[in-house]
């Protein structure tokens, strides 16, 4: 099972857990949509964090948030990162 943000009617992100993105998209009343998945979440589904199922992958989001910091923290191993066009 994994936890899903739901988007219901009135504009409310909800959590529920599925066992897949389709089980959920073939379960829900009319009105509702899949928004995404929650990762770390406990078991009642709270915190954690919302991937999209639209727009940019989990990790293009976490690099886009913290890429300095792992860039400075690799750099201070003495490690180099190279882009694929460089």
């Amino acid at each position: 099972m994994m936890w899903l943000s739901i988007n219901a009617p009135d504009g409310r992100r909800i959590r529920q857990q599925f066992a897949s993105v389709a089980a959920a998209t073939v379960a829900l009343v009319r009105g509702y949509s899949v928004h995404g998945v929650v990762h770390l979440a406990d078991d009642r589904g709270e915190s954690g964090f919302v991937a999209p199922l639209e727009g940019p992958t989990v990790m293009t989001g976490l690099l886009d948030a913290h890429g300095d910091e792992l860039l400075a923290w690799l750099d201070a191993k003495g490690l180099k990162i190279t882009k694929k066009d460089d």
